[in-house]
This record gives structure tokens, sequence and C-alpha cells, in this order.
């Protein structure tokens, strides 16, 4: 009997910084899954804090650390991080660090719930530019990646540009004309 290999499956993986109100991306990193995802927060919350204003980080439990914690409310002036603790890193035990310990303390689910805006985005990104790349190397499919990011960054602020010159003054609204 032969020792066959098994082959790992590789593909290009996006992680993003967007703001929920407007979906707009404010920073995007590439990788290659399958990987993990928590030594991405800081570059891409530094990257995102750069260009706007950052209140409220919002993360999956792919993200929990105490470090990430940290960074942000010390290091970033962010106010508040809402990561989701990663069950399988304590199981039912209590965080003995302080943001997590203060994360199951006060968890809160409606601001919690603004992270569906996220998958929102993926969801908006890949029905607009679709989902398959045309590069085959690593290095040209982030490219393909970063562009793409760079497009939805761009069709967005079009449409609102396009929203605000179309819409109706204030006075005008729900009028309608007769000659």
């Amino acid at each position: 009997m032969k020792d066959k290999k098994c082959k790992q499956r590789y593909w290009t993986k996006l992680s993003v910084a967007c703001d929920t109100d407007t979906h707009l991306i404010l920073s995007a990193r590439t990788g290659r899954g399958p990987s993990n995802e928590c030594v991405l927060w800081k570059p891409l919350l530094k990257a995102a804090v750069r260009h706007f204003p950052v209140d409220t980080a919002l993360a999956d439990a792919g993200f929990d650390s105490e470090d990430n914690h940290a960074l942000a409310r010390r290091n970033l002036n962010v106010r508040l991080t809402i990561i989701a603790l990663n069950p399988r890193t304590h199981g039912r035990k209590w965080p003995q660090t302080k943001y997590r310990r203060q994360m199951r303390r006060r968890f809160l689910k409606g601001v919690y719930h603004q992270r569906s805006h996220v998958e929102s985005l993926f969801s908006q990104h890949k029905r607009i530019l679709l989902s398959q790349l045309r590069a085959r190397l690593q290095r040209t499919r982030r490219s393909e990646v970063l562009l793409r990011v760079l497009v939805h960054n761009i069709l967005l602020l079009s449409f609102f540009l396009w929203y605000l010159c179309n819409r109706a003054p204030q006075g005008e609204r729900g009028t309608t004309r007769s000659t």
C-alpha cells in the first residue's frame, strides 16, 4: 500500500477593517488561508486609525487576545473593543486578564451585532466584483484582491456622490410639480 501525500488546499484570504455605517473599507490585508487571524488585528487597526477616527472596534473570536484589547485601548485610543471570547481557549472558566474579563462580565450584544455589516460588506463585494480571482501566483493574487478593495471603495464613494447630487432639496421632498 502506497503512502499518499495529502495535498493542502490554500486560498487567498482578505481581512478588512471597515466602517459599519458606510461599508467603506478603511484598511485591508491579504494572506493565505488557513491561517491565524489574530496577528492581523494590529496592522489592520493601526492603518484604520491613522486615516479615520475609531470609537468602537468589533471583531469575531478569531481576534480574541488580551494584547489586541490592550493595543486598541491604550495605544490607539479606541474607547471600546468588543471581541467575542474564543470558547476554545478557556471553555467555561473566567478569563484572568483585565480586558477579556470585562468582556465576559459586560458583553454588549446589541453593539456586537453591528459586526454583521462586515458580512454584508463581503456579500456585496462578491456579488458586484465576483469571488473568483484570475491571477495564479500568490503575489499577483494579492495585488488583484487589493485592487478589488480599491474598486469597491470607489464604487461606494461614487454612489454616495451620485445620491447627494440627485436628491431633492429639503423643501421639495414629497411634493409633485405639475405644469
